[in-house]
């Protein structure tokens, strides 16, 4: 399997048909994004079935070799053509891509002086899951995986320089299900980022101490982290 330097992730917005286009259009105004349907770090998929979510994009410098492997970690996958649909142990879907040229973006400033950005995936991960799911996405991917003290329920995968979004396996209190994804935001003002999702047509669903959960279509975070380096604010 390829070094960490070589595999890389990005986000796939999955929309219902019903949801399609209220979704693409509400993040176009949340990111100030073009829409992007392949070649971004953040891009939309109709889909044929099932509900709207986040899915993942796995990007590989051999696609062919990593089929093996991912198999191997746990995972299943179809064989058809270029892009290989694939389902994690505990259930995620995937792809895996061939490298490509994806598109990152730095923060974005928004009036009253604020900036944000998408810069994170949080595979989240029912207590049955929780051992095989996190080692698989970091034999996948390569990354070293980083615990913190006081946050057990949490496994940062370290991305390698240049790879467009990060990875936070999040242990959930929930004892079995599917296993899932959601987008992260990081933002220097919380409140007001907030504030401009709910103006665009968000929904708070709950609020904690240094993130705030929305519901835009698929469910997602803004969190107190910098832009810049994705580092959480000191309280």
């Amino acid at each position: 399997m390829a070094s960490n330097d070589d595999t890389w992730v990005t986000a796939v917005l999955t929309f219902a048909d019903s949801d399609y286009d209220a979704g693409v259009g509400l993040w176009r105004e949340l990111t100030g994004y073009p829409l992007s349907e392949d070649g971004s770090f953040l891009s939309a998929r109709r889909l044929d079935s099932g509900p709207s979510g986040v899915h993942l994009d796995v990007h590989v410098p051999d696609v062919g070799a990593a089929v093996g492997h991912v198999r191997r970690l746990g995972a299943s996958i179809d064989e058809g053509d270029e892009r290989l649909v694939g389902r994690s142990p505990g259930g995620l879907s995937f792809r895996l891509v061939g490298h490509g040229g994806v598109d990152t973006s730095a923060p974005s400033q928004w009036p009253g002086g604020h900036t944000s950005l998408v810069d994170q995936i949080s595979v989240d991960i029912p207590l049955e899951h929780w051992e095989i799911e996190s080692a698989f996405w970091a034999a996948l991917t390569g990354w070293e995986t980083q615990t913190l003290p006081g946050l057990a329920e949490y496994a940062f995968l370290i991305r390698p320089p240049g790879a467009p979004l990060r990875i936070i396996l999040q242990k959930l209190g929930e004892p079995t299900g599917t296993v899932r994804a959601h987008i992260d935001w990081a933002v220097s003002d919380r409140a007001a980022e907030t504030e401009r999702h709910v103006i665009a047509g968000a929904r708070v669903l709950q609020v904690n101490p240094i993130w705030t959960v929305l519901d835009g279509v698929v469910t997602y975070c803004v969190t107190d982290r910098d832009p810049a380096t994705g580092l959480h604010y000191a309280k």
